[in-house]
């Protein structure tokens, strides 16, 4: 996965390969059963599965949003409701989402281009195979954005180069979903992504955990990581300002001295995982007490291992 800003969510999801030749298909399968390949030998069986496997669902979920429609003056979507990502996380058919298409440009009585211009309405990225003679053509419509890459088919290690190629798609097919969705939030919430500090502490958390999904959950910058066995680790973050109003509301309502005095110094933070009430009265803070990390001037996080969320 890409060590660059951190986007509002990633989870494995799925490719769908379409070519006329069953025997190709075949090796596909073989080759490339990590990714949990669907294949297709046209583009009209494809897409009409594209059409049930989406983004457009997701970004509704992930916004609150009923219809596409409901954009802001800068075509993005109002916001994202962060807390709503863990619904998604929670899907147990989340994977089945598409997020690439490897499309073959010979097809039987037509092209592959048809499918992949068709495609681009759904978010989907896509990988054109073509033949050597077909080069030219593949650097004319990836420069017209009518695909995202072309591969040449008598490429060497061609599925190790195609498993590279996905791989990045796919992060970029969750770029451009957070691209599309967090500009409004931003301007209304004070999210640290352009902070370096908590850039950094992002990506090393990332390859600590060796997490292969992840969710932002909060408006303060807080994620939820998720290895390969389902082990589960929060970035908890919070600003400098959160702690004084804790600490106040740690002795308005009867809390010890040492979980008041933890919040004075920002030695420790208060912090409710998601399934955790926020009623939770001040005397029992202490079991909620984490130790933090500086991170800059104002924002401070933990880190939660073996969060339960359920």
């Amino acid at each position: 996965m890409n060590k660059t800003k951190p986007i509002f969510m990633y989870f494995p999801t799925s490719t769908i390969w379409i070519d006329d030749n069953a025997v190709f298909l075949e090796v596909v399968k073989e080759q490339m059963k990590a990714l949990n390949p669907l294949t297709f030998s046209n583009g009209e069986e494809a897409l009409e599965h594209v059409k049930a496997k989406n983004a457009i669902d997701l970004v509704k979920k992930v916004t609150g949003r009923v219809e596409m429609a409901e954009l802001d003056r800068d075509g993005h979507l109002i916001s994202l409701e962060p807390q709503k990502t863990l619904e998604v996380f929670e899907n147990k058919r989340k994977n089945q989402l598409v997020s690439v298409a490897v499309v073959d440009y010979h097809l039987q009585g037509g092209t592959g281009l048809e499918f992949c211009q068709s495609a681009k309405e759904f978010g989907l990225k896509t990988l054109l195979l073509t033949g050597v003679a077909s080069q030219a053509l593949g650097i004319d419509v990836l420069n017209k954005h009518v695909v995202d890459r072309f591969v040449l088919k008598n490429t060497e290690n061609l599925f190790n180069a195609l498993l590279a190629d996905i791989q990045e798609e796919q992060y970029a097919f969750f770029r451009d979903l957070h691209n599309r969705v967090m500009p409004s939030f931003n301007s209304q919430f004070k999210v640290p992504f352009e902070d370096p500090h908590y850039i950094l502490k992002f990506n090393e958390l990332l390859t600590r955990t060796k997490a292969v999904e992840y969710y932002l959950f909060d408006h303060n910058g807080s994620y939820l990581f998720v290895d390969a066995q389902g082990q589960k680790t929060v970035l908890a973050c919070q600003w400098r300002s959160d702690f004084a109003d804790y600490a106040v509301l740690a002795k308005d309502n009867g809390a010890s001295k040492n979980t008041i005095e933890a919040l004075k110094s920002k030695r420790k933070m208060r912090f409710l995982l998601p399934n955790q009430n926020e009623s939770i009265p001040a005397t029992s803070w202490n079991d909620y007490l984490y130790e933090t990390e500086k991170l800059s001037e104002d924002l401070f996080c933990s880190v939660i291992q073996d969060a339960v969320l359920a």
